[in-house]
C-alpha cells in the first residue's frame, strides 16, 4: 500500500503544520503564516492555502480541538476562534477531509503524562519521529512544532 500524505496542524498564531507520511515519514514543518497589520495579527490565509497542498493533495488533515480558556480576554478569545476558523475553512476549501483531536488523546498516545510542560512534545517528537529532527532543532525548536507533529503522528492512526 502507498503511504498517504497527512497534515496535522497546531492552531494559532504561533501553530505550526507538519506533513507526514502514513508510515511515520515526516518531510516538512512550518509554522502558520501569520500576517500583521499594525499591532493586530491573523492567519495569512492566501500563504496558508499554498502552504496546504505544498507537498501535494494531503490525504486528511488533522486539527487540535482548541477552545477558549476561562483566562483568556474576550478579544483573545474571539482573535483565536476567528483564526483557527479561517484555518478550517482553507482546509475544507482545499478539500481536505478534516478530523479534530483533543489535546488530551494526541498527547496521551505521544506517551505523554497530565501535567507535563509543554517543551515534553517537543522531545516526545523527536523521540518518535527522527525524521523530523531538522525541523525542530536550533532556532525551530519551539513546542508548536513538536504538537504540530505529534497530532500529525496521531493521524498516521486515524486514516
Amino acid at each position: 500500500m502507498t503511504a498517504r500524505l497527512i497534515v496535522g496542524i497546531d492552531p494559532g498564531l504561533a501553530g505550526a503544520l507538519c506533513w507526514i507520511y502514513s508510515d511515520g515519514e515526516v518531510i516538512d514543518v512550518a509554522d502558520l503564516p501569520v500576517l500583521v497589520e499594525g499591532k493586530k495579527k491573523s492567519i495569512d490565509a492566501p500563504e496558508l492555502a499554498r502552504l496546504l497542498i505544498r507537498h501535494g493533495q494531503p490525504h486528511r488533515a488533522f486539527i487540535e480541538m482548541v477552545g477558549a480558556r476561562p483566562t483568556d480576554s474576550r478579544t483573545g478569545a474571539f482573535t483565536f476562534g476567528r483564526n483557527l476558523g479561517a484555518i478550517e475553512a482553507l482546509v475544507m476549501a482545499a478539500r481536505i477531509p478534516m478530523m479534530r483531536v483533543s489535546p488530551i488523546t494526541w498527547r496521551k498516545a505521544a506517551g505523554l503524562v497530565a501535567g507535563v510542560g509543554k517543551e515534553a512534545s517537543l522531545a516526545a517528537a523527536l523521540r518518535l519521529h527522527p525524521s523530523a529532527r531538522s525541523f525542530l532543532e536550533g532556532k525551530q525548536a519551539r513546542h508548536d512544532r513538536g504538537d504540530a507533529v505529534l497530532i500529525a503522528s496521531w493521524g498516521t492512526g486515524h486514516t
